[in-house]
């Protein structure tokens, strides 16, 4: 069983005239148990993704599943106690 699936994501920023797209028909699943690196340039959209799998942000199309549910669901525990994020960049970190 996928702990976390993409179908179909799509997230731009800016105007539907004149979209940033940063994930275009983004489709994945991350099984339970596994460990998966998340690498790419600079504005690929990196950030934008995890954002979206912890419920910080929603996709503008297709859906989010984690641990069986949409995050930001009542009850789906993500954000919260199911699912850890770190950002680069935190409150805490010193920059």
């Amino acid at each position: 069983m996928a702990a976390v699936e993409v179908r179909n994501g799509y997230k731009y920023y800016g105007s539907k005239s004149n979209p940033k797209i940063v994930l275009n028909q983004l489709n994945m699943n991350v099984m339970r148990g596994s460990i998966y690196g998340l690498l790419g340039a600079s504005g690929c959209g990196k950030t934008t993704l995890l954002s979206c799998i912890v419920g910080q942000r929603r996709l503008n199309g297709g859906e989010v599943i984690v641990l069986g549910a949409k995050p930001g669901e009542p009850g789906s525990g993500v954000p919260g106690s199911r699912v850890g994020f770190m950002p680069q960049r935190s409150p805490w970190s010193r920059r």
